[in-house]
């Protein structure tokens, strides 16, 4: 897994005849938004994203970015959330829970919860921890 996988998510743009978007994120069925100009369904494209996963985190595995075409938006979730994406989903994958996690570490489940909420700004060292307690180490190449 790699953090690029999860970092920038090309969408769709389409220009309403009204001057509204609509924007679909390309590889997410279902996952579309609109914005009355193009800087508000920017802000819209993020949060949808962000809404997606929070609604997938622990059932479903969130989707990886696919390959843009011509002419899409990219979306940059920032490093902070790509991660957690990353986290999450080998969390899913191996079958560890919220309260698996907090007993290896020997914490509270609420602080497992608190640091893996996408609406949280979440240490990467928090984040290192986590993935070597599961097994996982986390990786930053150039």
């Amino acid at each position: 897994m790699n953090i690029k996988d999860f970092l920038i998510y090309p969408a769709i743009f389409t220009l309403n005849n009204d001057g509204s978007f609509t924007v679909a994120i390309r590889g997410w069925d279902d996952c579309v938004t609109e914005g009355k100009t193009y800087d508000e369904a920017l802000v819209m494209a993020r949060s949808v994203i962000y809404d997606m996963a929070e609604c997938l985190a622990g059932k479903e595995l969130i989707p990886q970015a696919v390959q843009a075409q011509k002419g899409d938006v990219l979306i940059d979730v920032g490093y902070d959330l790509a991660i957690k994406f990353m986290l999450r989903n080998v969390m899913l994958s191996d079958r560890w829970r919220i309260t698996d996690l907090a007993k290896k570490l020997g914490v509270t489940k609420q602080k497992i919860a608190r640091n893996l909420d996408f609406s949280h700004a979440t240490k990467l060292d928090i984040l290192r921890q986590f993935f070597d307690a599961i097994g996982h180490p986390l990786n930053i190449t150039c």
